[in-house]
């Protein structure tokens, strides 16, 4: 572990992985947070999570024990391909081809995922593997919804429009058999994860993206979703419920994010206070700036959230931007998704 890591310039972070015990069977287990724990910088981690699959594939994490753990899993397939072959000459259609598997390539690996197989215009795609995340099919469904965008804008040379179906599952697998002597076969995926998400793809729309229903549970609250039902898929004894994804949705609060419900608010006199003089003194006239800084999941938004629950009127009007780890690169990120919530701006 330690020559792989000095091999992908991050030599001077060997003392920190090895000072918080980390092995090499836990690499593929490390979330965001734990990298930044680690002391990584935005740029280290984007290089840690494209080399890792390298690490793996190389044999040193060939041993690592089998895993039960969640995947989130995609399926991307280009609606009418066997048209376009018998349309096209050879090289425009490599050009096709070419500029769709970038296009999805960039998407994936933007929010995180790993392309783990592609078959023509069929692409195979994880989020959840080699690095976890604990929103990888929050991540799926924003890159699943930026490639049908993206796809969208690509042109064959006759200016036929190209389109996609996209279908996703969430479920456990066993990750020892996945990459198993750096195997990425779908047939080494035990469960029936990857063949629910096939069957889902079949069912979606062109530029459609249908997800299973536990996918849905965990994003819920984050995007719009219509409900297929139950539904009878070839290969399953029992139905299975679908939904649709049609956008993104207004979040007016990052607590909104999570579907769990909020625990009682208790004590925190003192921050507080500090907010109440802040506000009675803006109540005179005086201009007031709080910052509120801490560790992550100390309840800084709880905070401001319960404040400012208490303080909304007639006279007094809240308005939020919303930070996001996928906006990142966009130093307008925040700006950007309060306009679009407030003019109810939609990628239609």
């Amino acid at each position: 572990m330690e020559e792989w890591l000095a091999s992908i310039g991050l030599g001077a972070r060997i003392a920190a992985f090895k000072a918080h015990g980390i092995t090499s069977e836990q690499l593929g287990q490390l979330t965001d947070a734990d990298l930044r724990e680690l002391g990584l910088t935005i740029g280290e981690r984007k290089r840690f999570r494209a080399e890792l699959p390298r690490f793996h594939a190389a044999g040193e994490g060939a041993g690592i024990r089998a895993e039960r753990r969640p995947l989130t899993i995609m399926f991307v397939d280009l609606v009418a391909s066997s048209a376009l072959a018998e349309r096209l000459e050879a090289e425009d259609l490599l050009d096709v081809i070419r500029g769709y598997r970038e296009m999805c390539g960039a998407a994936i690996t933007q929010y995180g995922g790993m392309i783990a197989r592609v078959v023509g215009d069929g692409i195979l795609a994880y989020f959840g593997y080699p690095v976890a995340h604990e929103n990888d099919p929050e991540r799926g469904v924003r890159a699943a919804l930026q490639i049908v965008s993206g796809i969208g804008r690509l042109a064959t040379p006759t200016g036929e429009r190209l389109e996609a179906r996209i279908g996703m599952s969430t479920g456990r697998v066993i990750i020892s058999d996945l990459f198993a002597g750096g195997s990425t076969d779908l047939r080494s995926i035990i469960g029936s994860t990857p063949n629910l998400a096939a069957r889902l793809q079949s069912l979606a729309s062109p530029g459609g993206i249908v997800i299973s229903d536990e996918t849905h549970q965990r994003i819920a609250a984050l995007f719009l979703c219509e409900d297929l039902g139950e539904l009878r898929l070839h290969g399953f004894d029992q139905p299975h419920r679908a939904w649709r994804v049609t956008g993104p949705a207004f979040i007016r609060s990052r607590l909104t994010r999570s579907r769990r419900r909020l625990t009682p608010f208790f004590n925190r006199k003192a921050d507080r206070a500090v907010l109440e003089e802040r506000w009675a003194a803006t109540c005179r006239g005086e201009a007031a700036v709080v910052l509120v800084m801490g560790e992550a999941g100390i309840g800084k938004s709880r905070l401001i959230q319960q404040f400012v629950s208490t303080k909304t009127g007639p006279d007094s009007h809240a308005i939020r931007f919303i930070t996001s780890p996928f906006g990142e690169d966009s130093p307008l990120h925040p700006l950007i998704g309060f306009l679009t919530a407030a003019a109810r701006i939609t990628p239609e």
